[in-house]
């Protein structure tokens, strides 16, 4: 389901199309939700995604955070870049560094776990000179379902605006 397209030929490979709105101010959900509720039926009053991690890949996220839970140890989720073509959007590792300082020391049986893209040396170094082994780094290891699945499993999630987040807020895990 999409828009109409110019291309005729495109339409007509699509299962439904919908006309374009001529209402700019529209909030972008809403927006998404016209392909749907048009295109083929379905409505809500719900303007949220939700994601449900299977019970295959929630017992393989389990085993693979399971040294970092032990003891019942809570684990906090970190995202500390973003996409390379969008730098701006980043806060300076030196500031995350210091955030995990305070949690550590508010709760030092607090687990980190890296998500993300693959980090610079620099970066999860910057994080384990501090947190040591209590950091999982993650970042660039698994498949886009396997860090879902993990992040099921986080008692928080602290990121930036970047695809981890939007996972995050479809799994409903408490999130900054």
């Amino acid at each position: 389901v999409a828009m109409r397209q110019g291309d005729e030929s495109l339409n007509q490979r699509l299962f439904a199309t919908v006309e374009h709105s001529s209402d700019a101010d529209i909030p972008l959900a809403d927006w998404q939700l016209r392909l749907v509720e048009q295109g083929v039926g379905v409505s809500t009053n719900e303007r949220y995604v939700e994601y449900h991690v299977s019970a295959e890949e929630q017992r393989w996220a389990q085993t693979y955070l399971a040294a970092l839970k032990a003891g019942g140890s809570r684990v906090v989720g970190l995202v500390v870049e973003t996409f390379h073509t969008a730098p701006h959007r980043d806060w300076p590792i030196a500031h995350f560094v210091a955030l995990v300082k305070l949690l550590r020391d508010y709760d030092p049986a607090l687990r980190f776990v890296l998500f993300g893209a693959p980090l610079a040396a620099d970066k999860v170094d910057a994080l384990r000179s501090v947190l040591g082994e209590r950091l999982l780094s993650a970042a660039g290891a698994l498949t886009l379902r396997q860090s879902a699945a993990a992040m099921n499993e986080l008692d928080l999630f602290i990121g930036l605006d970047t695809g981890p987040s939007h996972i995050i807020a479809a799994l409903g895990v408490p999130a900054v």
